[in-house]
């Protein structure tokens, strides 16, 4: 499956917040780490919808959707 940029820039935006919440752990700064698990997991549901997966639906299978969207 071919991404468009804007897909690809959703996905690069996932990478980034992850990396920012993986320094915030290790300097053990608990306010950043709150504020970047946010915009973590909100970067994951904007990717989510962006690859076209359903999020009404339950968790489980709206992961393998996501899952084959990017494979």
């Amino acid at each position: 499956m071919e991404l468009s940029k804007e897909q690809r820039d959703a996905l690069k935006s996932i990478n980034d917040w992850h990396r920012s919440l993986t320094a915030a752990v290790v300097d053990g700064d608990d306010a950043m780490m709150r504020r970047y698990l946010y915009w973590l997991a909100t970067s994951c549901g904007v990717a989510a919808r962006k690859l076209g997966v359903d999020l009404e639906q339950d968790t489980y299978e709206a992961m393998v959707e996501f899952e084959k969207a990017v494979a």
